[in-house]
């Protein structure tokens, strides 16, 4: 299959993309970033410890019970074969999945977009930095399925894209389409993203007559899904996949509200309608009416488009920063979306109004479509987790329509994106450390919980926090010699890979949203382990906000809980946990 004919690119960018990873790595190891973090009892660490559950051989569903499919758990399965301290080891991890969707969207739009000229490698590597730290400054820093699915996703469009400009691109077709199909292995909502992605090329093979490399890719791209297959048919565990991945039926809440919420409330909403407005108006005008299409085509009405374009590009640039710099009462969710109208405003303006190519708005829409789909969460409800992509497609559009203006007559821009980049990756640093997830900033973390395990590595966190996992850490020393298992509800999913315990109950933390559909099976087995002895350590306090102090956990919030009162006598009670068990410890 001959490559499609595309632009010659000469610059060599990836050596240097490279370097940039390496050194920013450094400076992130020094400053002990991923330590600096903080960490939160409650959902850090679910993905690893489906992870371990997967090491022990337990058969996804049947065993254990998971509302997604096992992707992420299998990924994050290296983090145990590492030399290095499990969690710590993780959040690096997670930076550097981070860099891969930045570079990944970098070289798709590179490969993609019709620029008159290669760009200089200094534009290339701003974006890229601008892209990865959009992202990685702006929610949590640990294994999640989400993160995944928008890594292998974005691989998939780079390599794929990557492919029809090769010679031999077999190969990397393949790894493309696994990449799309690994994406969907991670979140089954990222099935989408997996059948767009595979039309796309489908289409481009079938133009090209190149069905032999397409049949052969496509062989070698579907090997996860039947991997998986097999191993669900094997252990006759078809039943409880289906039942675990269509529990959850809140599209309209998760994929449309949040969106009109966004679209209605933010303070751009009036300029949002009157762009959409006039695009719709325009694009259909142009097809009645000569005359609207020459007023559009004139230098006033360009020049008009082109400073509102501009100013929504400054009005996002201008917010990211200021978002930084007042962290304390930033909002997450709001950004993201602003990134996302503020997108579609510029693709608007572009397809319908000025009446660019549409091939050379593809990454962007992809991009579009990649946020869209990591928002439908019944957790993280916001595309925050894809700022980056929405960032550098808001960009790289901007650019390419007005390269004449700005890339090839303003030397400034030369020093401005380097500025910018810098910028935001002070600010972000800075910010960061300052507001982490569920945890105090670098100022009041007082205690590292290396001193507690070694596979927490250099964490540092809040005084509440360290006394809560230094009772745990004596609890499991208390209770591991006994004949039976100690479990922690309903939290605590990070404690089971880093002392390698095995769970007896099949959820790591039993939260509604990780028993969609499975609360009665998992009613069922509750009472099952109590007749086998047990133990079961539950939490008096809303660790969620624990470093913030002590506020008692309301057990009505937990059905299950009354299994265990009802069934089970209190042994013990600690400053953090109340112990029970069907059967008194000798």
């Amino acid at each position: 299959m001959k490559p499609e004919k595309t632009r010659k690119i000469t610059q060599r960018f990836s050596p240097w993309a490279w370097m940039i990873l390496i050194v920013v790595s450094i400076v992130y190891i020094c400053i002990n970033y991923a330590g600096t973090e903080g960490l939160n009892p409650s959902d850090d660490g679910l993905v690893l410890a489906q992870s371990w559950r997967i090491i022990l051989g337990q058969v996804p569903h049947l065993e254990f019970i998971s509302i997604r499919p096992v992707g992420s758990g299998v990924l994050h399965s290296i983090h145990f074969l590492l030399p290095f301290p499990l969690e710590i080891n993780a959040r690096y991890f997670v930076l550097f999945q981070f860099f891969v969707i930045a570079f990944s969207w970098v070289q798709f739009f590179r490969l993609k977009s019709n620029f008159k000229h290669e760009i200089p490698n200094i534009y290339k590597l701003s974006l890229l930095i601008i892209a990865w730290v959009c992202t990685i400054y702006n929610h949590y820093l640990f294994p999640w399925s989400t993160i995944d699915a928008i890594f292998w996703s974005s691989i998939g469009f780079y390599l794929t894209e990557r492919s029809f400009n090769i010679r031999r691109q077999t190969i990397c077709l393949a790894l493309g389409l696994l990449a799309f199909v690994l994406a969907a292995l991670s979140r089954q909502t990222f099935a989408v993203i997996t059948i767009i992605g595979w039309l796309w090329v489908a289409i481009r093979l079938y133009r090209k007559k190149a069905w032999k490399a397409g049949l052969i890719a496509a062989a070698i791209g579907i090997l996860p899904i039947l991997s998986y297959a097999i191993v669900i048919a094997m252990n006759d565990a078809g039943r409880a996949f289906l039942t675990q991945m269509t529990g959850c039926t809140e599209f309209y809440d998760t994929a449309v509200i949040p969106f009109y919420n966004h679209f209605t409330t933010n303070n751009m909403k009036w300029i949002n309608i009157a762009i959409i407005s006039m695009a719709v108006l325009v694009g259909i005008g142009k097809r009645l009416s000569t005359r609207l299409y020459s007023f559009i085509a004139t230098l006033p009405a360009m020049r008009m488009l082109f400073l509102l374009e501009t100013a929504l590009v400054l009005y996002m640039l201008y917010g990211i920063p200021e978002y930084f710099i007042n962290a304390e009462s930033r909002d997450i969710y709001t950004l993201s979306f602003r990134a996302f109208w503020i997108l579609l405003d510029i693709l608007l303006i572009s397809i319908l109004v000025q009446g660019n190519k549409f091939n050379a708005c593809i990454p962007a829409l992809f991009g579009m479509l990649v946020a869209w789909t990591g928002t439908i969460s019944r957790g993280a409800n916001t595309p925050i987790l894809s700022l980056g992509i929405l960032v550098i497609s808001i960009l790289y559009v901007y650019l390419i329509k007005y390269q004449d203006a700005l890339l090839l007559k303003q030397k400034w821009i030369r020093v401005v994106l380097p500025a910018i980049a810098l910028l935001y990756l002070i600010t972000g640093t800075i910010s960061q450390q300052n507001i982490n997830y569920r945890d105090v900033s670098i100022d009041e973390q007082t205690h590292n919980l290396k001193n507690i395990h070694p596979d927490y590595g250099k964490i540092k966190t809040n005084k509440h926090t360290y006394a809560y996992f230094e009772e745990i850490d004596s609890l499991i020393s208390n209770y591991k010699n006994s004949d039976t298992h100690i479990v922690f509800l309903p939290d605590n999913a990070i404690i089971y890979p880093v002392y390698r315990l095995k769970n007896p109950l099949s959820v790591d933390w039993p939260q509604d949203g990780e028993l969609i559909g499975q609360k009665k099976r998992f009613n069922k087995e509750l009472i099952w382990k109590i007749d086998e002895g047990v133990i079961f350590c539950l939490q008096k306090y809303n660790v969620k906000k624990i470093h913030k102090g002590y506020k008692k956990l309301d057990y009505s919030d937990y059905p299950y809980m009354e299994t265990i009162f009802t069934e089970c006598q209190l042994l013990d009670e600690t400053r953090h946990f109340r112990i029970y068990s069907k059967y008194p410890m000798e």
